[in-house]
């Protein structure tokens, strides 16, 4: 959320990454996301971010630097949509499709060639005016991307 934010009109995104883990209780498969590495050499607009060689460089310098068994389980973006409404009179938003959280088709490109196992995911932050951000994610089910669901553990640090 701070780093949508900072970014201001454009998206900002960055990779994803932690463990693949199995619940003791119940075997079920489930991601730890560990940590957030903030994409550095993107080509940011207000309606793209273009991941760069240099970008997926660094990521993977991030996690050797780390040294712990983290991998990348997928990556997170922004849609500033405060900005592509900012000139839309306020009526015209309650029908608004923008509202809604959506994957786009240059997100959808992105994921399935960088993120392609069946557990890879996507986080999308909208950033909407005049209300609260919407977090959303998205990942693979039955070959096709859709929303998943996800659960927040505040650790206390």
């Amino acid at each position: 959320l701070e780093l949508s934010s900072n970014a201001g009109p454009k998206e900002t995104g960055g990779v994803l990454i932690g463990r693949l883990r199995r619940d003791e209780a119940g075997g079920e498969l489930f991601l730890e996301a560990t940590a957030q590495i903030p994409a550095r050499h993107t080509e940011a607009e207000s309606a793209s971010l273009t991941f760069t060689r240099e970008t997926w460089a660094d990521a993977q310098a991030a996690i050797r630097l780390r040294g712990s068994d983290e991998t990348m389980i997928g990556w997170y973006h922004s849609h500033p949509v405060r900005e592509w409404c900012k000139n839309c009179a306020p009526e015209k938003s309650k029908s608004c499709t923008l509202f809604d959280s959506y994957f786009s088709d240059k997100d959808e490109a992105l994921h399935r060639a960088m993120f392609p196992r069946g557990w890879n995911v996507a986080l999308l932050v909208s950033d909407l005016p005049a209300r609260d951000p919407v977090i959303s994610l998205h990942g693979w089910r039955q070959g096709v991307i859709a929303p998943r669901g996800f659960r927040r553990l505040d650790t206390g640090s």
